[in-house]
């Protein structure tokens, strides 16, 4: 499009994104925001990041969708509880309770309130790693004093 001097709208990419990501192709989407920001200074927008996000959970690709929900917040971009519980949830998933308990302490910082799954995902994946016994109670701590 843009070659040919019609340049896209952020509805347009958003458009791109979610058909990549329906398709299993959510890194390749993430490669056409940062070519749409890059080629036509066009920044995408909460939806559009939002499709992103559940793209790649959807590909069980969570530290991916970790990365990109930080993106969105650098830009201003405040994503609803259900983002939060999706990536809490998956990070749970793959072992990364840490960054987990950070996005859930990012969360209620809004005073957002996690479905009780984020919670179960967490106290499992923290029950079969007793090393990270420490991580949870921490967590517990900090959130019960906010």
């Amino acid at each position: 499009m843009v070659e040919a001097n019609c340049v896209p709208t952020v509805r347009v990419y958003g458009v791109v994104v979610r058909g990549l990501c329906s398709e299993g192709q959510s890194v390749l989407a993430i490669l056409y925001l940062k070519k749409m920001e890059k080629q036509v200074g066009c920044v995408a927008d909460k939806k559009t990041y939002g499709i992103l996000v559940d793209g790649l959970c959807g590909e069980s690709r969570f530290p991916e969708a970790s990365r990109v929900l930080q993106e969105m917040l650098i830009k201003s971009h405040w994503p609803c509880a259900e983002t939060y519980n999706r990536v809490i949830t998956g990070l749970c998933s793959v072992g990364k309770q840490y960054e987990a308990v950070m996005w859930l302490e990012e969360m209620t910082s809004r005073a957002m309130l996690p479905e009780y799954s984020v919670w179960s995902s967490l106290v499992a994946s923290v029950c079969c790693n007793t090393a990270n016994i420490a991580v949870c109670a921490d967590a517990y701590k900090r959130l019960k004093s906010s």
